[in-house]
């Protein structure tokens, strides 16, 4: 069978793994399990339908309890007495010392029949097995626990759905099989659906690229179970079990070399295993190519590689130190790449999802490695971060590949990572903490390297530098430090290095103190604070290893280039740094960040960080044109003086100051040339944003003739008729204006002459008059009519807070000036009568004084607001503006005003009418000049003649006129004195602003 030697074939070359299940048994006899679940159905008289163990373990442990249910499993294994069956035998036969078999039996049959066929076997069981694992040996993992375990075993219901769960090491050990190997069910009811529960919880997070699955059945299938399995992967094997497996062993036999067919033994050693040039990295980090020296890292080499192959997305972490890196090249990626996987190794900074929107290019079956991942939150900005989590979603979805994807990350960003569950759903759910390394791991870590170069270390030296180093674990950095100081200084082949050797160089402390400062102490006293600018440049405010060029540095450090990159040079031969690539540089480890972060005060980190802050608020602009948040830009504008600042990042700055119009002239001025300038602000004008746009308009419009470029005009006069934000449009049409746009401009032109756009041609029309009323020359009689209604209305929207505060003032002088001045006449005229009761009464004179303020107020607010509304809207000549506006509003206030009187008096409307319309003109007039003494004195002579003039055409006749010119006097001071304390609102609110 074709079939039966392609699986031999896998099974000798470790790519396919035996899954066996209890029914593994002589056709005679009867099934093992449901012997046992009915030996336990009996005990609690059992009568439901579901006769499977699961069901009735479950109802035992109910009534029972657990400890009672296991014991009862053990009695009725033993009461059933079960032997090894042929196929057993034969199946033990058939396997090799490496091959790996998963069985979900209780009872230890398969393992008698291994003994018996004299093969060596490691049973793993639960958690604390898997580190057993050995590849020399036949590898048996019971899923559902040992009998001699009783915690381990899986039976009822509520274990199948939490053994997995509870077994984090072992499940992904196991996934990890099933992502990767060719799998051989033997033994199994297919139909049973404790299997199917079992097979469906197994390959939950496999992706669908694993290999394809055969089961070897006796029986046919029903259609239905045929087309789920297929659905599931697995082919079917129809075939009589212990010919299957007898075709297998001939198999696999015919694949492997028998001792008669072995060739000759050569007695020459083999060549050894390429050696770095030292058994001891410092503090560079391990790679594929030091997988020799690379040691006390297995057990988690094996345990994080199987969580890679069995989840799509794994992050790992741990803290600053604990070697990441070094594990993920030389423990992980070798036995990724001995799976069938590619792997690629990769950092942040080296690709833009933002600009790419991929993942870097994968093989068809990749593992790509993110290592030092918190870059994501360091370098990217926000619009990176969607990208790349938009990438990696569509790269774990798209089912043409078989990718895995892990992340790297220190520990203490661990909770800034979490921040991106939102993008990325389930990012931690498959987490792999890396701690320090244990006391035994330390110990190989130290000797292991050292015996590959035939160098020992003194028992008692292990002993005291583990005590030394130990701090809840061994620090991989400050081992390595130590360990190669002790080889570089004591060791050569044949030596021992010993306790002696240590305390002469100071042991681990002094070691680990000495470092850097030996490093600065190559340096003369001149260049060394130089070095430390250098290395000072390449630190992040989070005490990470920034990634440099040489230019960054120089203008992080202050220094010469030359300096710089003299001394990158000489930093390079020290290990210090180490280049990313041909142009960049970074410190060797992070240890290193850590101690010179030390070096820097609270100003410097601030610095950094503002630095920092505005790359990734630069790649957000880059990458989706958002600004910095106000608080953000106020804080970089903090450090504008300290900041180093690329061409890009003034030019961004500058947007975000025009955008919330806060230093804008200090940023304007950072800006290299008018041109730049003027460039940044015509691209704000097309900003998503309405009030970007809108002071981007506004700052146009203030610009130098030197500034202007052929394009800044018609850009103007664009947004002015097409903007959807009416802000921007009116701060576009008077910019254009004060830039001297005309009519003439081909898109307002355009734009008149279209009925449906003639109106808002006419509204950029009255803006442009605002500002520069000679821009309407040559417009027909009608449209410059149109385009002034358009400047009055911007003019009055602008100054409704002056009319209304010149109203307010007309309404207070009117009040004070009528009812003063009529309650003055009145008394004078009490006075001379000196008849009382038949003229006026003292009350009579207070409610006459009381109903002229009132109606005064109203006269000389309508008065005010005229006044002010002419001053307004007549801007270009705005005493004659407020001249003409005092005489039509005064004309009808206070023909209100003294209409009352006329009529409290019986007298005609003409006579009022022609006293109101005196009075407005002459105090119209009296208060149009601008120096307060002249309006004073035009205020009192203007007043004093209007009611001169009043008292002529008979609204008191009987008043003598020196009597009329003191209330007329009074009126038109108390008018002067109230709205002379708002005329400053006329600078203010009556012109177009800037």
């Amino acid at each position: 069978m074709n079939l039966t030697r392609d699986l031999a074939a896998d099974l000798a070359a470790d790519n396919a793994l035996l899954f066996v299940g209890d029914s593994l048994r002589d056709a005679a006899a009867p099934l093992p399990l449901t012997q046992i679940a009915e030996l336990l159905a009996q005990q609690i008289s059992y009568d439901r339908p579901d006769r499977s163990l699961t069901a009735v373990a479950r109802d035992f442990e109910a009534l029972r309890g657990r400890q009672p249910l296991v014991q009862a499993l053990r009695d009725a294994l033993r009461q059933l007495a079960l032997q090894p069956s042929a196929l057993h035998e034969l199946l033990a036969q058939a396997v090799l010392p490496s091959s790996k078999i998963i069985t979900t039996a209780y009872d230890a049959l398969l393992e008698d029949a291994l003994r018996m066929a004299g093969k060596s076997y490691v049973l793993i069981v639960r958690d604390a097995d898997v580190p057993y694992f050995d590849e020399s040996k036949v590898v048996v993992i019971k899923m559902q626990g040992d009998l001699s375990q009783p915690d381990s075993l899986v039976i009822t219901e509520d274990d199948f759905d939490e053994f997995l769960a509870r077994l984090p090491t072992l499940s992904d050990l196991i996934r990890a099989f099933f992502a990767t190997k060719t799998l051989i069910f033997l033994g199994y009811d297919l139909t049973s659906p404790a299997f199917k529960r079992l097979f469906a919880q197994v390959t939950r997070s496999v992706r669908e690229h694993r290999r394809r699955a055969y089961a070897v059945i006796e029986q046919p299938l029903n259609a239905a179970d045929q087309q789920y399995w297929a659905q599931k992967g697995v082919e079917l094997v129809p075939d009589n079990t212990a010919h299957f497996l007898q075709e297998l062993m001939a198999g696999i036999q015919a694949l492997t070399p028998t001792p008669a067919a072995a060739p000759p033994v050569d007695d020459a050693p083999p060549p050894p295993a390429p050696l770095p040039a030292s058994p001891y990295k410092g503090l560079d980090a391990f790679d594929a190519t030091d997988a020799a020296i690379f040691f006390g890292r297995q057990e988690d080499s094996a345990r994080l590689a199987n969580k890679i192959l069995a989840n799509p997305l794994v992050v790992v972490y741990g803290e600053s130190g604990s070697g990441k890196t070094s594990l993920l090249r030389a423990g992980v990626t070798p036995r990724l790449l001995r799976a069938g996987f590619e792997v690629h190794l990769t950092r942040v900074r080296e690709f833009d999802p933002a600009a790419t929107g991929n993942l870097p290019d994968l093989a068809a079956r990749a593992v790509l490695v993110l290592d030092q991942a918190e870059e994501l939150l360091l370098l990217w900005g926000e619009a990176q971060r969607q990208a790349f989590a938009q990438a990696l979603m569509a790269a774990l979805a798209d089912r043409s590949h078989d990718w895995r994807v892990v992340l790297a990350v220190r520990d203490d960003f661990l909770p800034q990572l979490a921040s991106l569950e939102k993008l990325i759903p389930g990012l931690l759910d498959q987490r792999y903490r890396l701690e320090r390394l244990s006391w035994e791991g330390a110990g190989e870590a130290i000797t292991g390297p050292a015996a590959r170069f035939n160098v020992s270390f003194e028992p008692l030296l292990v002993e005291r530098l583990l005590h030394d180093l130990w701090q809840g674990g061994v620090a991989p950095p400050q081992l390595q430090l130590v360990c190669e100081r002790l080889y570089h200084q004591f060791g050569r082949p044949g030596a021992t290095i010993r306790l002696a050797d240590y305390q002469q160089v100071g042991g681990a402390a002094g070691i680990l103190a000495a470092y850097l400062t030996d490093a600065l102490a190559a340096y003369t006293p001149e260049e060394q604070p130089q070095v430390q600018a250098v290395l000072s440049a390449l630190v992040t405010s989070h005490q990470t290893k920034a990634v440099l060029s040489a230019d960054e540095v120089t203008a992080a450090s202050g220094l010469p280039a030359t300096t710089v990159t003299a001394l990158l040079e000489r930093l390079l031969g020290q290990r210090l740094l180490r280049r990313v690539d041909d142009s960049h540089f970074e410190l060797s480890h992070d240890y290193l960040a850590a101690r010179i972060a030390g070096w820097l005060d609270a100003q410097q980190v601030a610095l950094k960080q503002a630095q920092e802050l505005l790359a990734r608020l630069l790649a957000d602009w880059q990458a989706r044109r958002a600004f910095a948040s106000q608080g953000d830009f106020d804080l970089l504008d903090a450090q504008r003086a300290r900041l180093h600042l690329t061409p890009d990042a003034t030019s961004f700055l500058l947007r975000c100051a025009v955008r919330y119009n806060r230093q804008v002239d200090a940023w304007l001025a950072l800006t290299p040339d008018d041109a730049t300038r003027t460039a940044v602000l015509l691209d704000l004008l097309a900003h998503r944003e309405a009030e970007a746009r809108a002071q981007a308009a506004a700052r146009l419009g203030a610009i130098t003739a030197a500034a202007m470029t052929p394009a800044v005009l018609p850009a103007l006069a664009q947004a002015a008729l097409t903007d959807a934000a009416p802000e921007v449009r009116s701060a576009a049409a008077e910019a254009f204006g004060r830039l001297g746009g005309t009519w003439r401009e081909p898109a307002v032109a355009v734009a008149l002459a279209d009925t449906t756009q003639a109106a808002a041609a006419l509204t950029v029309l009255g803006a442009v008059r605002d500002v520069n009323p000679l821009a309407l020359h040559g417009l027909a009689a009608a449209t410059r009519r149109g385009a002034f209604l358009q400047t009055a209305r911007r003019r009055y929207q602008r100054a409704t807070g002056f009319i209304r505060q010149q109203t307010a003032a007309g309404g207070i002088g009117g009040a004070v000036g009528f009812g003063l001045g009529f309650g003055l006449l009145a008394f004078f005229q009490y006075n001379r009568s000196q008849t009382l009761p038949a003229i006026l009464t003292l009350s009579a004179l207070l409610l006459l004084t009381l109903l002229m303020g009132l109606l005064g107020a109203v006269g000389g607010a309508v008065f005010g607001a005229a006044r002010a509304l002419g001053q307004i809207v007549w801007q270009e000549r705005p005493r004659a503006g407020a001249a003409l506006g005092g005489v039509l509003g005064g004309s009808i206030g206070f023909a209100l005003t003294l209409g009352g009187l006329a009529l409290l008096s019986g007298l005609t409307p003409l006579a009022w009418l022609i006293a109101s319309l005196g009075l407005a003109l002459l105090l119209g007039l009296g208060l149009a000049p601008s120096a307060w003494p002249l309006q004073a004195v035009t205020a009192l002579t203007t007043g004093a003649a209007g009611m001169m003039l009043a008292s002529r055409f008979g609204v008191g006749n009987h008043i003598l006129t020196v009597e009329a010119a003191l209330a007329g006097a009074l009126i038109g001071l108390s008018l002067a004195l109230a709205l002379r304390s708002r005329r400053a609102g006329a600078d203010v609110g009556g012109k177009p602003s800037v």
